[in-house]
C-alpha cells in the first residue's frame, strides 16, 4: 500500500509540475480565413465537444484573471483586424499566455462546436473577448441544411452596413415572423463578424443583440485548410506562449494515469 501512495504522490508531482497544463480545478465557425492565425489545436490540443468542462475552465479563468487587459499586446488590441505576424513582432510583455491560451480554447470550441451544443454562455463569453485575444483557427462545424456563408461581403462591406440597416428597421425585419431576406442580411453580418480577416466594427452596431434575436439562423463556411503544425506561424506561437506540446500531451497522457491509480486505490481501502 506504500508503494502505491508513493508512485501516486510522484505522478502528481510530475503532472502538476510540467509547464502548460491547466487543471480544471485549478483554474476552476473557420473563424477568421487568415492564414496568419495559429491551428487551435496546435496551441491547445486536440478539440473534444463533448468534454464542456474544458471550455468551461477556459471561461473561468479568462474572467478570474482580468485577461483583456491581458489577452495581447494593447497597442494594437482596437485595430480588429487580427493581423497576427504585426502583433507577433511587438507584443506587450505585460501579457499573459495563459489568458491567450485560454482563450484559444474558447474559440476552438466556438468555431468547432455544432452551434446549440454548448450552453449559451460560451457564446457570450467568446463574444467579450474576440478582439482583444490572439484568434487561433478549427474548421467551423458543418451544420445539415443551412447554406454556405456568403463569403463575398468580405470584399463588400457596404452590403454589410446595409444589411445591418434594414435588421435594424423593425418595419423591414420585425421579430415575428422573421422573413427569408432578413435571415439572408442576418447571414451576411455573421459571415463578417466571424469569417473576414479584416472588418470594421462600426458596421457590426447591434449585432450581439442581434445574434440573439436570430439564434436560429446559421451558415456554414467551407475551408481546405488542413492543420499544420510544423507552420511557421504555429511554431511562432508555440514560442510567444511558452507551449510544449509533446510535453503537454506526456503531461495529460500521466495525468489520466494518475486518475486511474487514485481510482484504484481508493476501491482498495474501500
Amino acid at each position: 500500500m506504500n508503494t502505491i501512495v508513493k508512485n501516486i504522490v510522484l505522478l502528481l508531482v510530475v503532472v502538476t509540475a510540467v509547464p502548460g497544463i491547466v487543471l480544471a480545478d485549478e483554474h476552476d465557425h473557420d473563424h477568421g480565413g487568415t492564414d496568419d492565425w495559429p491551428d487551435c489545436e496546435c496551441i491547445v490540443a486536440d478539440l473534444d465537444c463533448e468534454d464542456e468542462t474544458r471550455v468551461q475552465s477556459a471561461v473561468r479563468y479568462l474572467n478570474e484573471h482580468d485577461c483583456k487587459d491581458y489577452c495581447m499586446d494593447h497597442d494594437h488590441d482596437d485595430d480588429h483586424d487580427h493581423d497576427h505576424s504585426r502583433l507577433l513582432e511587438s507584443h506587450d510583455h505585460d501579457m499573459k499566455p495563459e489568458c491567450a491560451r485560454q482563450f484559444m480554447v474558447l474559440d476552438m470550441y466556438h468555431a468547432g462546436c455544432v452551434a446549440g451544443g454548448l450552453p449559451a454562455y460560451i457564446g457570450t463569453a467568446f463574444h467579450e473577448y474576440d478582439g482583444v485575444c490572439y484568434r487561433c483557427f478549427h474548421p467551423s462545424a458543418i451544420i445539415p441544411g443551412e447554406p454556405d456563408c456568403p463569403m463575398e461581403v468580405c470584399d463588400d462591406p457596404v452590403a454589410v452596413t446595409t444589411a445591418n440597416e434594414r435588421l435594424n428597421n423593425e418595419a423591414v425585419c420585425p421579430d415575428d415572423p422573421i422573413n427569408d431576406d432578413c435571415k439572408e442580411d442576418f447571414r451576411r453580418l455573421l459571415t463578417y463578424h466571424d469569417f473576414c480577416p479584416s472588418r470594421d466594427d462600426v458596421r457590426l452596431i447591434g449585432y450581439h443583440t442581434l445574434e440573439q434575436r436570430y439564434e436560429g439562423v446559421h451558415c456554414n463556411y467551407q475551408s481546405n485548410r488542413t492543420k499544420n503544425c510544423e507552420a511557421q506561424v504555429n511554431k511562432d506561437f508555440v514560442e510567444l506562449l511558452g507551449v510544449d506540446n509533446s510535453v503537454s500531451r506526456y503531461a495529460t497522457s500521466m495525468l489520466w494515469v494518475t486518475v486511474v491509480l487514485l481510482g484504484k486505490y481508493t476501491a482498495f481501502l474501500t
